[in-house]
Parts: C-alpha cells; structure tokens; sequence
C-alpha cells in the first residue's frame, strides 16, 4: 500500500485532468460568448452614429411650417439667407439659422 501512495501523490488522475479541462471549456465558452455579445453591441452602436438624422429634422421643419401662419426669409447684404422665421407657431415664433454651417432652431 505504501507503494501505491507515493504512486498517486506524484501525479493528477484522470478524473482530475478531465474536470479540469471541462471546467477550463465552460470559462472558454462564458468568454466567447461575452466577446460576441460585446461585438454586436459595438456593431450597433456604430450603425447608429452612420445613419443620417436627416429623415428627423425634415419631419421636424415639415411640422414646424404647418403649424406657422407665415414665414419671413431675412437675408444679409450680400443676398445670401440668414435665417428663416416662422410667425404664429404654437410655441411662438420659431428662427432657422444656420451657424457655422449647422441648423441651429430657436
């Protein structure tokens, strides 16, 4: 008996290594799946900062001239627009100028 201790200390069984390797394949698949998870997520987040806001604030200027009585179109010196206002909205009157190359609504 002493023989076959000193045997089975020096080494793993079988059993030992497959429950090893079984729980090193659950921690493996755990972490795939968080890095797919994680993927999709990136994936979508970037689909969305491609997709134009512009269907919106067509909506958005589409609702505002409906809702307008009359709308006044002031130019600078040179001809060019300056801002659009739009009179007797619900909300008052309502300005579109564009700054610095952006719709600003105010």
């Amino acid at each position: 008996m002493r023989g076959a201790r000193s045997r089975r200390g020096g080494g793993f069984t079988l059993v030992e290594v497959m429950v090893s390797l079984v729980l090193f394949m659950v921690g493996v698949a755990f972490a795939a799946q968080l890095l797919m998870e994680t993927a999709q997520q990136l994936a979508d987040a970037s689909a969305e900062m491609v997709e134009s806001p512009m269907p919106l604030v067509r909506a958005r200027l589409r609702a505002d001239v409906q809702a307008s009585r009359e709308a006044a179109c002031v130019r600078w010196p040179d001809g060019t627009l300056e801002e659009v206002r739009l009179t007797g909205h619900p909300a008052g009157t309502v300005v579109y100028r564009v700054d610095e190359g952006m719709l600003s609504r105010r």
